[in-house]
């Protein structure tokens, strides 16, 4: 039985930190929504310059609509009244702000993805040292196994001794067996053919056992009356 859960040891569960999104995703999210919005303005420019061609501009200004997302209401009424008046400032104005708009959110986008970028980066700094704790873990339990079990073969060495010395060499020498027995457990735990190993060894075990009986009824057998 302590062969076997020597052999068994638990798997470490995985910690592993991950990012709540994933880093590739927002740079091809990023991507598309500059498809769309290139897409969107080379189909006004192309309408601006056909705007003599009202099919064109139509077809072109649909288009444009189409990679864009709709418009709120009060947008639509702000750009409408802005037609209405014609006000040449307010073009300008309105141009200006939309300049200043665009360099925000390059600005923002290149902020956001620099930060994936360094989050990305800590993650996988974390999972390198959880897989080195892991693997230290793995170490110090495996120098543990080996030193409980070379004491356990050492103090069954001594008891054999002892055994064969003041009770009898059968006892003694099932007692030196399973101490070098003991000694061998974590080399035979960590072998690839530990299963084979076990087998082996509980069917040694199982003749050593009937061995024993055999001769314990033998002497009985051979005690006078």
């Amino acid at each position: 039985m302590s062969l076997v859960l020597a052999g068994c040891t638990p798997d470490l569960p995985n910690i592993d930190p991950a990012p709540s999104t994933d880093p590739n995703n927002v740079s091809i999210l990023g991507d598309k929504i500059d498809m769309s919005e290139q897409r969107a303005a080379a189909a006004i420019v192309v309408a601006i310059e056909n705007a003599n061609k009202p099919e064109v501009v139509k077809a072109e200004g649909n288009l444009a609509l189409s990679y864009l997302p709709a418009p709120r209401l009060e947008d639509i009424t702000f750009a409408r009244d802005r037609a209405a008046k014609g006000d040449k400032k307010a073009y300008d104005d309105q141009q200006a702000y939309a300049k200043q708009l665009q360099k925000d959110l390059t600005a923002m986008w290149d902020k956001m993805e620099d930060d994936n970028r360094k989050a990305k980066a800590e993650v996988q700094a974390l999972k390198t040292q959880n897989n080195e704790l892991r693997s230290e873990i793995s170490r110090v339990e495996k120098e543990a196994r080996y030193k409980m079990w070379a004491v356990t073969g050492a103090v069954m060495f001594f008891a054999g001794a002892l055994a064969w010395a003041f009770i009898g060499a059968k006892i003694g020498i099932v007692l030196l067996i399973c101490a070098v027995f003991a000694g061998s457990v974590p080399t035979i735990t960590d072998s690839i053919y530990f299963n084979w190993i076990v087998g082996i060894t509980l069917g040694l075990c199982a003749f050593l056992g009937l061995w024993r009986l055999y001769d314990y009824i033998k002497d009985k057998n051979n005690e006078q009356p």
